[in-house]
């Protein structure tokens, strides 16, 4: 069991690298929408969502970085059925002064502990989202294995309905009793899909469970964790719940979109973003 500790731990500290690769976030669809209506007509979309809470996108910086968690009143559109919903989208891995994720939360999420950032994920969910909601959580990298974690969290399963959990990039986590419907969506050549604990206890889950498109990365497994989730012709085929061929699509003012910071010391929040990036 030790070796297989430090291998994960070296994997894990590959994946605290990963976000050097800066992104551009995907542009969703607003013809056929009502004013000011933005939708979400496939995965690429969702996965847009999620890395506008990253700190590098685009460029360089993200100049609207609000913090890696983004909440948004939505419609779900589905089989002809309209089901109003609120979607959260969570960033993954980086290195921000006091911002829980970095590798620590990598490896307490990849064997499957409790970590700052799920707690603040819960906390500002709760703060923010109405009693009885219903959500769809969505994450990429460390983003998604938190929402895999936050759909079996006792107090999120006690005041929302939790319908769904859709991931990028992220390793199965099983936290006990989860609620919601969950799609993994993996790019052949991206390897962080499988760092987790869950690769040695169920292998079967962890690879059988994945939905892999081959992006043409070869063996850039960075390039492909980054930018793989963005490309229309890779990912355009799945709908927003992660299904291929699947017709959900989502509605959502995109002004009202609201960012949310997440905190080790929650006393320092009022500090500027200090970027802890090697690459900035």
């Amino acid at each position: 069991m030790k070796n297989v500790t430090k291998v994960l731990a070296c994997l894990a500290m590959i994946l605290a690298l990963l976000p050097s690769s800066t992104v551009q976030a995907a542009s969703p669809e607003t013809s056929g929408a009502k004013t000011g209506q933005t939708v979400f007509t496939n995965a690429c979309d969702m996965a847009g969502y999620i890395y506008a809470g990253y700190y590098h996108c685009s460029t360089a910086v993200n100049p609207d970085f609000n913090g890696p968690i983004h909440i948004v009143q939505a419609e779900l559109h589905k089989d002809n059925k309209t089901t109003p919903v609120y979607l959260v989208g969570i960033s993954g891995t980086e290195l921000i002064f006091n911002q829980p994720t970095n590798i620590i939360t990598d490896l307490k999420c990849g064997f499957e502990q409790d970590n700052y950032y799920l707690r603040e994920i819960v906390n500002v969910i709760c703060d923010n989202v109405p009693i009885g909601s219903n959500l769809i959580i969505t994450g990429h990298s460390l983003g998604g294995m938190e929402a895999q974690q936050a759909s079996g969290n006792l107090r999120l399963k006690l005041r929302y309905n939790i319908l769904n959990v859709v991931s990028f990039g992220s390793p199965l986590i099983t936290p006990e009793k989860r609620e919601g419907t969950l799609r993994r969506l993996g790019d052949k050549a991206d390897i962080v899909p499988y760092l987790s604990v869950n690769t040695i206890q169920r292998p079967v889950q962890q690879i059988l469970g994945l939905e892999q498109e081959d992006g043409g990365y070869g063996k850039d497994f960075a390039e492909a964790h980054m930018r793989s989730y963005l490309r229309e012709d890779v990912w355009g085929d799945y709908d927003v719940l992660g299904f291929k061929g699947g017709n959900a699509t989502l509605t959502l003012q995109a002004d009202e979109v609201e960012g949310y910071g997440a905190y080790i010391i929650p006393w320092l929040k009022s500090l500027p973003t200090i970027d802890l990036s090697p690459w900035s």
